[in-house]
């Protein structure tokens, strides 16, 4: 089956190729009954978009980049399924990677993010991220990031905090009016601004 292009459908109506161009992309500068012309003959031959060549155009790749450290447990999985529904919701998909809590597993999924031309990026740091100069140059490039949960103190950009030290306490508290004496608090790596804000995750024995 042959592939309609937008030359095809000028050659059916006769009409030059930036007319039929102007009618898909919705311009001012066309009449209204000749855009619905125009929209009806190409349903009529079978016309779809290339979504390429119009991400090209509007210098948008319509997709957001995920990066987790892991896939164990329902944090993360809970995460994606909140972005993923907030964002198909505005035309974009989302593409996942995890870094396994390796930090050079994680710039390498960024950098692929990248070369695919995302258009943000979503990242929760592995525990072992320490070098963050990487991040920084794209975020002076302009690229869009959004670090959660696993984040870092260095960077100035946007951020999603939860507020562990808060449930830290209630669950501290708890076990002091559970009358346990031995509370030990369990630390997490030292690079992160979650370990510093939680400090008072603890256990008991």
């Amino acid at each position: 089956m042959k592939h309609v292009t937008i030359k095809d459908i000028a050659k059916e109506l006769n009409l030059a190729i930036s007319t039929i161009s102007r009618a898909f992309n919705d311009k001012y500068d066309i009449r209204p009954e000749t855009r619905q012309l125009i929209l009806d003959k190409a349903q009529e031959m079978g016309y779809r978009p290339n979504p390429f060549a119009r991400n090209l155009l509007q210098q948008k790749s319509m997709n957001i980049g995920i990066v987790i450290p892991e896939f164990i447990g329902s944090f993360f999985p809970e995460v994606i399924i909140g972005a993923q529904e907030v964002l198909f919701k505005k035309g974009y998909q989302v593409l996942i990677t995890q870094s396994n809590e390796c930090c050079n597993t994680e710039i390498e999924n960024v950098k692929l993010l990248e070369k695919n031309m995302v258009d943000g990026i979503i990242i929760s740091l592995t525990h072992e991220t320490e070098d963050i100069g990487y991040y920084k140059e794209l975020i002076s490039s302009g690229l869009p990031i959004v670090f959660f949960n696993r984040v870092s103190d260095q960077l100035e950009t946007s951020k999603v905090l939860f507020d562990d030290y808060k449930w830290a306490f209630f669950a501290t508290e708890h076990l002091i009016y559970q009358d346990y004496k031995k509370i030990f608090h369990l630390a997490g790596p030292t690079n992160l601004s979650l370990k510093k804000q939680n400090t008072r995750l603890s256990g008991c024995t």
